[in-house]
């Protein structure tokens, strides 16, 4: 047979310094626990050390009570927050809701009605605008290919020009050339 460790035991007991002025010595929260049988003291924190509650302290035996701080806490414990109002809820009747959203719904399909109303005459605005740079476009597209015809015309028009030119230039060699032979 194997031998089993012994479990221990927690005992956990208050020392009487906890109901007492709350004051204590060492650290602020103590306690100790062991596996053994000792016991252990747990020890209440000081009044300034304690985390807040929300709830105001009762005076103590030992603290100066202050009745007007007394008075203004248990005022504001009794008077409600008037800048917190509870929302106010209301009843309404299964037909009466229903009404209410049919004339929303209503009201919404006659909003989205005139805007369809206007976005339509936006587009047939934008579609007679498109036309006519359409016809503004096959205009100038039309008047691009008449100056290009007329650029060929031109250089042919040049070139003949060059020709007779030189052709003059020719000629008046050959009268130049005749008249000084005649002279002569």
């Amino acid at each position: 047979m194997t031998m089993q460790p012994p479990v221990p035991t927690f005992r956990l007991e208050v020392d009487s310094s906890y109901l007492g002025s709350g004051n204590s010595s060492g650290s602020d929260y103590e306690s100790k626990s062991t596996p053994t049988a000792t016991s252990s003291k747990v020890r209440r924190r000081s009044r300034a050390n304690r985390r807040p509650t929300g709830i105001s302290p009762t005076p103590d035996s030992n603290e100066p009570s202050d009745p007007l701080k007394v008075a203004l806490d248990s005022l504001s414990l009794s008077v409600p927050d008037p800048t917190y109002a509870q929302p106010q809820r209301k009843t309404s009747d299964p037909i009466t809701r229903l009404k209410k959203d049919i004339e929303s719904c209503r009201e919404r399909a006659e909003e989205n009605e005139s805007q369809l109303y206007r976005d339509l005459e936006e587009l047939r605005r934008k579609d007679l605008h498109i036309k006519a740079l359409n016809k503004t476009h096959q205009r100038l597209q039309n008047a691009f290919l008449q100056l290009q015809k007329d650029m060929v015309r031109i250089n042919l028009i040049k070139e003949d020009n060059d020709k007779m030119r030189k052709e003059n230039l020719s000629l008046m060699r050959i009268i130049s050339k005749l008249s000084s032979d005649f002279n002569q």
